[in-house]
């Protein structure tokens, strides 16, 4: 018996091929020998050795009928006979099982002649078993390499299910890696997309920068010019800063024959007009006509009277308005930002409007402010003027209130304090009042600020015509302190508002 195997390198594919070659080994016809009856027969066969018991008879044999035993052993002549029939009966499927019928003892030959067949029948039976065992032993080697072969399958079936597994790892990684491939591959069509839009961007960019360029070059070339023109205006600048000084000294020299000319004192006259009450009552006007701007004339309320007439610097009807009013006066309040001394002053009876002239109603608007805020909005429009010939202000302000033969401060902290009058000494003033406070003026609101605290510090009283009539004098006084450091110019202007006397 061979038996080969074959184990294909793929995991799945075994192969097994068994070939069973039985070779009928040849048996020699055994010779007869006298005591064979009584010693064993040994014969070797392909692996170890059987030995066969004359005396003891196989399950499997089958005894041969006497006569046909008999007849051939008579008729055998030779050993080569014999053999013949020894291979035949070998080849032979044994019969069944036939009773023998036992020889006398007397029958020695027939004895030994069953004797003789007995001894070739066990051969027979013994070749059989040799290539049974023989057969079985290629069985054995068979199973051994089929268990070695089922070992190797097992192995072979571990080793494919790591390898599916594996295959269905790779498998997996394989699509994670191939969907991440897909992605990164829209990122770089993505990628390449924005890269050329930029491209685009950037190749527009070159032209405006291109454009940019040109135009810097050409604008460079009208900065040169520019700066060569402004170079030219400076010169001109200093020229004619140089002319408006002269001409603003000219101007104050001017204004201040002007002035003169118009008289350094001056007196306005203002018709009250008719107030709420004094309609209601059905009360009217004086009768009286303004035949020039500056004349008045009162007729007699008697036919043996004369007329009266006087005349005025200006005269205002009860229909001029306080910006009417003001154009009069403001060129005097131009002379206090010259370096003039103004003082501008109300005179008349109680009730005939000389606060409502000077400081206009308790809450006024554009058109009914009084003379103080209309000065001071003045003044500083004038400064704000005069800051581009180079000249620096610097403003205080005090208010003061005469009763009853007292000076009081009204921007006091207490409520009319007392103050002091006395000469001055060498700073162009005559008078100087003593523990008075004057408050710096940055802007007009500061000066507003103070005339109200004033006017809750003065002493008032009702009357048939106002509710809070003052009963006293007041005073506003404004110094204007003025430096110029082109011209090395200094000035001191002062106007005192007078609301009542």
């Amino acid at each position: 018996m061979s038996f080969n195997s074959e184990v294909d390198e793929s995991p799945k594919k075994f192969r097994i091929d068994i070939s069973e070659c039985e070779s009928e080994p040849s048996v020699p016809a055994p010779r007869p020998r006298p005591n064979a009856a009584s010693r064993p027969v040994t014969q070797r066969g392909v692996k170890g050795v059987v030995k066969v018991d004359r005396k003891i008879r196989s399950a499997h044999s089958t005894p041969v009928a006497p006569k046909r035993t008999a007849a051939a052993l008579r008729n055998a002549k030779s050993s080569a006979a014999v053999r013949k029939l020894h291979l035949a009966e070998s080849k032979r499927v044994p019969p069944a099982k036939v009773a023998s019928q036992p020889r006398p003892a007397w029958d020695l030959r027939g004895r030994l002649a069953d004797y003789d067949e007995k001894l070739k029948t066990n051969d027979s039976e013994i070749h059989l078993l040799k290539r049974e065992m023989a057969r079985l032993q290629g069985f054995e080697a068979a199973a051994i390499a089929a268990s070695a072969l089922q070992s190797e399958l097992e192995r072979a079936k571990e080793l494919q299910r790591t390898s599916d597994q594996r295959i269905d790892f790779l498998q997996a990684h394989s699509s994670k890696v191939s969907a991440k491939l897909q992605e990164e591959q829209r990122l770089s069509l993505q990628q390449r997309k924005t890269i050329c839009e930029w491209e685009a961007r950037w190749r527009e960019l070159e032209c405006v920068r291109d454009e940019l360029a040109a135009k810097v070059h050409q604008l460079e070339g009208r900065k040169r010019q520019l700066q060569a023109d402004l170079e030219s205006a400076r010169h001109r600048d200093v020229d004619l800063v140089d002319q408006l000084n002269k001409s603003e000294s000219v101007r104050r020299r001017l204004h201040e024959i002007v002035q003169d000319l118009k008289g350094n004192v001056r007196v306005v006259c203002r018709i009250r007009p008719l107030l709420p009450v004094e309609k209601q009552e059905g009360k009217a006007l004086a009768k009286m006509t303004i035949p020039a701007a500056n004349t008045i004339e009162i007729e007699p309320t008697k036919p043996t009277e004369k007329a009266l007439s006087f005349e005025f610097n200006a005269v205002f009807d009860s229909q001029a308005g306080q910006d009417v009013v003001f154009d009069e006066i403001s060129q005097l309040v131009q002379s206090v930002c010259d370096g003039f001394n103004v003082s501008i002053f109300a005179y008349g009876q109680t009730g005939s409007g000389k606060t409502h002239t000077m400081q206009g109603p308790e809450v006024p608007d554009v058109e009914t402010e009084g003379m103080i805020s209309r000065s001071i909005s003045q003044i500083f429009a004038s400064m704000h003027n005069l800051q581009m010939f180079g000249w620096k202000h610097e403003m205080t302000a005090m208010f003061l209130e005469i009763y009853n033969d007292n000076i009081r401060d009204l921007l006091a902290d207490k409520k009319a304090e007392q103050v002091q009058l006395r000469m001055g000494a060498g700073d162009g003033c005559d008078l100087v009042v003593s523990d008075a406070k004057t408050f710096t003026i940055e802007r007009p609101s500061d000066i507003f600020s103070l005339l109200a605290t004033a006017n809750r510090n003065r002493a008032v009283a009702e009357t048939k015509c106002n509710s809070r009539s003052s009963r006293s004098h007041s005073v506003f006084t404004l110094r204007l302190t003025s430096t110029n450091d082109r011209t090395d110019e200094s000035h001191q202007g002062r106007t005192q508002l007078c609301p009542s006397t």
